[in-house]
């Protein structure tokens, strides 16, 4: 309006345009990071809802199952008969859990 009126030279026009496109470049970034943190937090209290509710669910077993593996064993590699490696299906959640105590 000021640049319409005659009051803003076309140079200021142009600066003042490029300080607000730069201003609002930096607010839709922050606003993206915000939505990432957003969704991996709520994506991090689904997983750790579930396990939990997966172990509620089988507190109780004293043997492991094919159906308990099937749940919390994302896959065995077995190296020797000394030396094999589990991966959980929940790992980042016992991470997560283990980084709280």
């Amino acid at each position: 309006e000021k640049y319409r009126d005659g009051r803003l030279s076309r140079e200021e026009y142009i600066s003042e345009r490029n300080r607000v496109n730069f201003q609002l470049e930096e607010v839709q970034k922050q606003l993206k990071q915000i939505r990432m943190e957003r969704e991996a937090r709520e994506n991090g209290e689904t997983k750790l809802s579930e396990f939990s509710r997966l172990v509620q669910k089988y507190r109780y077993a004293e043997t492991l199952t094919k159906e308990l593996e099937q749940t919390f064993v994302e896959k065995v590699l077995v190296f020797d008969a000394e030396h094999i490696r589990i991966t959980w299906k929940f790992e980042d959640v016992f991470a997560a859990v283990e980084a709280m105590e």
